[in-house]
């Protein structure tokens, strides 16, 4: 009995003296100003990697938007430059939030292969670096993103998420048609 009084008198002293030394939460009041850290120097002293144009990521993310709209799909899409970069995302409002959760997941196997996700689970078969990237997230192996392709040289990928009917590649495709012509 003594040591069992003694057991719970010591994890009592230990939690109230570890709650004495605790700060309570800040919280930022009206007006006031709470400082930001500052960038990492990697985002700061970086230039931007190649890729397609703002305005043309835009037209191809809208021409995207349209194309699936006309088959009655809300869809989301994202325009990314060559270093997976988002240049461009679209959410219209009728597009669910799974669709923008799948997005990021999508454009990794256009990135590793310079194919369409399309054709990620077939790559996978013999790729255990792609297999294990599929597995780690399914939406790795999912249809919806194509490489933008100018010169032989991969500057991006135009990738759709959201179409009930699984047709998010097609959408894609339609967008990156729109504009392919006018790229550099």
């Amino acid at each position: 009995m003594l040591l069992r009084v003694s057991v719970v008198s010591i994890l009592m002293t230990t939690l109230l003296a570890g709650a004495g030394h605790a700060q309570p939460a800040a919280t930022a009041q009206e007006g006031v100003r709470v400082p930001r850290p500052p960038a990492p120097a990697e985002y700061v002293e970086r230039a931007k990697a190649r890729g397609p144009a703002y305005e043309l990521s835009i037209e191809a993310a809208l021409e995207a938007i349209n194309h699936c709209k006309s088959t009655g799909q809300e869809v989301s899409v994202q325009v990314t430059d060559a270093s997976n970069e988002i240049v461009v995302l679209i959410s219209p409002n009728a597009a669910g939030v799974r669709s923008l959760h799948l997005l990021k997941g999508k454009t990794v196997s256009p990135y590793m292969t310079g194919r369409p996700s399309s054709s990620a689970r077939e790559i996978a078969r013999t790729d255990p670096v792609l297999a294990t990237r599929i597995a780690a997230d399914i939406a790795v192996g999912y249809p919806g993103s194509v490489p933008i392709i100018v010169d032989n040289e991969m500057i991006g990928a135009i990738t759709v998420s959201g179409s009930a009917i699984n047709n998010d590649e097609v959408c894609a495709n339609a967008g990156l048609s729109k504009v392919q012509a006018r790229l550099k």
